[in-house]
């Protein structure tokens, strides 16, 4: 299988990563409401995030699929597989795969409750989390496959060539 990414797919991944990216931007703005947040702010911020996720695991199964040609299927643990196989196909990185398997606890929590029952403190601990693991993920991938982007969030520009947020996540909880 060449390994080598295609210009379609190349399209693809600058137009969700540009999506991705103001909606980085957005989350960082509602980072910095006064708190205590309000329930707008809470469920802003929780959807923002599960956007963000979708948007990794669709990075994920493109690579998956279109660059190491395996054919996914889903399944009852479908997320928890992607992971895997991105982890098992030198995608994904242990350190973020460990991370990523936190940031998917929070998804799965997030979807499979009522927005009401989130406590605004950890999510708003959860932030950095989240952006820092898609910016290290992508990083990753940027780095394997020579796929130039920029991205325009306080994080990435504030970040640019500085590792230290890693050990920030691989140290904590996500959620």
């Amino acid at each position: 299988m060449n390994e080598k990414i295609q210009s379609n797919e190349l399209e693809f991944l600058h137009k969700l990563w540009a999506k991705i990216d103001q909606t980085i931007i957005h989350l960082e703005m509602i980072e910095n409401d006064p708190k205590p947040w309000d329930y707008r702010s809470i469920i802003c911020a929780e959807t923002l995030m599960v956007q963000i996720y979708t948007g990794i695991e669709d990075t994920l199964r493109l690579f998956l699929e279109k660059v190491k040609g395996i054919e996914l299927n889903k399944s009852e643990k479908w997320h928890e597989d992607l992971l895997q196989f991105g982890l098992n196909n030198n995608i994904i990185s242990k350190n973020n795969h460990e991370m990523l398997k936190k940031y998917l606890d929070f998804y799965l929590f997030v979807n499979n409750s009522f927005q009401f029952n989130l406590d605004a403190d950890k999510l708003y601990l959860a932030i950095p989390k989240a952006i820092g693991v898609f910016l290290s993920f992508i990083k990753d991938l940027q780095d394997m496959y020579g796929i130039d982007f920029e991205f325009h969030c306080t994080r990435a520009v504030e970040n640019k060539g500085n590792e230290s947020s890693s050990a920030i996540l691989r140290n904590a909880n996500f959620y």
